[in-house]
């Protein structure tokens, strides 16, 4: 997609989100623990293993975004030089306070309308509990998802394709 358009078609959404009531750059998102901490403290748990009586609150920029069927949705936050998995699945995912007093329909609504909002680059705010994906990789499970930032530019892919000798001859 041309970095123009993408521009254009992030801003009409990001106007849309605002006429629907919903903050794009929300005031303030308490974070309980820095994510290189978490990565130290979470990363001796054993695969497939999720604490759910623990609640953190973690914040950082999407790198990736990747959907497994409708209701499971991964994605790479980084921050800090740290990274760490979110494993949002629909059965974990509440919303905030308001949502919750809404009911299981209410939440089902905000998980589906908060993954289609959310895109590559953008800073978002994660409140979940801890865990290791069944692959042993160290995630959160969300129970709630806030966008902090939305970015309105396309990120550049973290690999070039292109040699380094291509690159010199072609300057």
């Amino acid at each position: 997609m041309d970095p123009s358009k993408y521009f254009e078609n992030r801003t009409k959404a990001i106007r849309r989100l605002a006429k629907s009531g919903v903050n794009p750059y929300p005031h303030k998102f308490h974070s309980t623990i820095l994510l290189p901490e978490y990565v130290e403290k979470f990363s001796n748990m054993e695969a497939g293993e999720h604490d759910e009586s623990t609640s953190v609150s973690i914040a950082g920029r999407i790198m990736a975004q990747r959907r497994q069927g409708s209701k499971m949705v991964f994605a790479d936050l980084q921050a800090d030089g740290a990274k760490v998995q979110i494993m949002s699945q629909l059965q974990h995912y509440i919303g905030d306070e308001e949502t919750a007093r809404k009911g299981k329909e209410a939440s089902e609504a905000k998980f589906y309308e908060i993954h289609n909002t959310i895109r590559r680059g953008d800073i978002v705010g994660v409140t979940g509990f801890p865990g290791k994906a069944k692959s042993g990789e160290l995630s959160i499970f969300p129970t709630e998802i806030v966008l902090l930032s939305p970015c309105m530019h396309m990120l550049p892919k973290a690999y070039s394709s292109l040699g380094q000798d291509v690159r010199y001859r072609k300057r």
